[in-house]
């Protein structure tokens, strides 16, 4: 009689693997001129754009579709964020975040995202092949002092 049990599990983490989405990682990138995505869904706001194309690391054209505004999280605000047709990932324009007044500190393989009063946004990670992530996940604690008093946040 055939054990099931080692083909089952290889069947549950092939479900899971295939459950992870490109479109729910964000790219920090210094050389991209706005922010980006394929996914139109991610956006608030948007409208048709006839822009023509952007070329990607492989020097192949993607089509702009649509201009709008999207939100990260609820503190990162991407305005004129184009949506382009075939992008498997998003991308948020360093070059961007810096005219709205946002600073980027890069250092020890970590990036820290400040909004224009100073504040701690965001942060990201350098992964092995040296893209800088943006940490999506909202359970890190942020240490803060607030006067005298030294508070924790989730």
């Amino acid at each position: 009689m055939k054990d099931y049990s080692e083909e089952e599990e290889r069947y549950v983490e092939t479900t899971l693997i295939s459950k992870v989405n490109k479109n729910d990682t964000w790219i920090i990138d210094s050389g991209c001129t706005h922010h980006m995505t394929g996914d139109i869904e991610k956006f608030d706001l948007i409208d048709e754009y006839d822009g023509g194309s952007v070329r990607m690391g492989n020097d192949a054209p993607c089509i702009m579709r649509g201009k709008g505004s999207l939100m990260i999280n609820d503190r990162i605000k991407c305005e004129n964020a184009y949506w382009v047709d075939g992008l498997n990932y998003n991308l948020i324009s360093v070059a961007q975040l810096n005219n709205l007044g946002h600073r980027l500190a890069f250092e020890s393989s970590k990036v820290k995202i400040f909004n224009d009063e100073g504040r701690l946004v965001r942060t990201g990670t350098q992964s092995r092949c040296n893209l800088f992530y943006l940490d999506m996940d909202m359970s890190s604690c942020l240490l803060i002092k607030d006067e005298d008093t030294w508070l924790w946040h989730r």
